[in-house]
């Protein structure tokens, strides 16, 4: 054991000092808690187009290529709030304002 404390380089390290606190000072608990409260971690996961057409596809049992794709959605939701509906719309796009909207409910949920 001595041979290995004389291998190491440097000066030997001294004897650890353990934490010296109670677990019943109040002081100590606040501090623990604050700490707790104050850490903050925030998970921000963007799933892509083609990930959430393949989670509604799967939702609604139907096939990817029959969904619009999301911009397309925003805007067909944007041109029935504005009453511009006669637009030209994609063909994945509902007509009726009922199924567009349980449409964008899916893709909502899907996020």
């Amino acid at each position: 054991m001595k041979k290995k404390e004389e291998a190491k380089v440097g000066q030997p390290m001294k004897k650890i000092i353990e934490p010296q606190y109670s677990e019943n000072d109040l002081v100590f608990k606040e501090f623990v808690k604050t700490l707790a409260l104050g850490t903050i971690t925030e998970f921000k996961y963007s799933p892509t187009a083609d990930e959430l057409k393949r989670t509604v596809a799967t939702k609604r049992n139907c096939s990817v290529t029959k969904l619009p794709e999301p911009s397309d959605l925003i805007e067909a939701m944007a041109a029935t709030a504005s009453g511009e509906e006669n637009k030209k719309r994609k063909p994945t796009i509902p007509k009726d304002p009922k199924a567009l909207q349980k449409l964008k409910e899916d893709f909502d949920w899907a996020e």
